[in-house]
């Protein structure tokens, strides 16, 4: 629910400088329904399986070679098999058409991408060669855990929306500059004309600078908008995502790979770097390894 709501709260801010840049190029209201519309278009676009293409590309995500496709699809069928007997077999069946891949990262890891990818990259593939697969059940599972609860959709929506956003953000900066620019050009015109001593130079003048100044005013409000509210989603977006590695842990454990996901973490736990930093805490985008582990160790017991 939490993740969900911050997601609107994202979308919202990301509609913003759109609607401006629609009521800017349209009038009330058919600016703000345009930009509503498109932005509703963005976020059917960003969890369609087109989008999803562009994501693994994006991400490096290949197809699996043969040895690599057996080692993952055996793996994968006992999450699978699991997951039908812990939810039922039609929640198995929409498992069972998950695309895998292959990611050339050597860092151990697994990651979802959109509705109906994992990406499993070649550095747990090398970690978990002399397992049996057993630490790659446990990984597995809990990306499932992500897809089960749409983690990797709603991020996917997030994301779109923020690029359209800071597009629109961009159009209406870059248009206030060239308006400025025209001001202070106008501003210089007027001020020839008031030194003269026309009456009308003296009236363009004061209007150029009341329009330069609306123009300062507003290029520095969507600045200030744009930052604070980017920094508010993004760190908004990253305590959601911490929580949503909690739950695709849980998700891992109450279908049976609890034991497995905690060997790995326990593995790869010398990777997690310290923040050094307040902001380095906020932007995690992953609780600390060592925490996982506890909560997977507690739940079990």
């Amino acid at each position: 629910m939490a993740g969900f709501l911050i997601l609107c709260v994202c979308l919202f801010l990301d509609w913003f400088p759109l609607a401006v840049l629609g009521l800017i190029c349209f009038d009330y209201p058919n600016g703000l329904i345009y930009s509503a519309l498109l932005m509703i278009a963005a976020g059917i676009f960003a969890i369609s399986p087109v989008n999803e293409k562009i994501g693994r590309a994006v991400l490096g995500c290949r197809p699996a070679t043969t040895e690599e496709r057996k080692k993952i699809t055996a793996v994968w069928n006992s999450v699978v098999a699991a997951i039908g007997q812990a939810l039922g077999s039609s929640t198995g069946e929409r498992f069972a058409s998950v695309k895998l891949f292959v990611s050339d990262e050597k860092l151990p890891n697994a990651f979802a991408v959109g509705r109906n990818t994992i990406c499993v990259t070649r550095g747990l593939l090398s970690l978990t060669g002399h397992s049996l697969g057993a630490d790659m059940a446990g990984v597995l599972a809990h990306e499932a855990g992500h897809l089960h609860f749409g983690d990797s959709g709603r991020l996917a929506v997030a994301l779109t929306a923020n690029r359209l956003g800071v597009a629109s953000y961009r159009i209406l900066d870059f248009w206030s500059r060239i308006c400025e620019a025209f001001g202070r050009g106008a501003l210089q015109s007027g001020r020839m004309l008031a030194v003269s001593g026309g009456i009308a130079g003296v009236f363009i003048t004061l209007m150029v600078m009341l329009a330069v100044l609306v123009a300062n005013v507003f290029n520095l409000a969507m600045k200030v908008f744009s930052f604070t509210f980017q920094v508010a989603a993004n760190v908004s977006l990253r305590a959601v995502g911490r929580n949503e590695e909690f739950r695709a842990d849980l998700f891992a454990r109450n279908i049976g790979f609890g034991p497995q996901l905690a060997k790995f973490l326990r593995q790869i736990e010398a990777l997690d770097a310290a923040p050094k930093d307040i902001w380095a805490v906020l932007y995690r985008t992953h609780p600390p390894t060592a925490t996982r582990i506890d909560r997977l160790l507690q739940d079990a017991s």
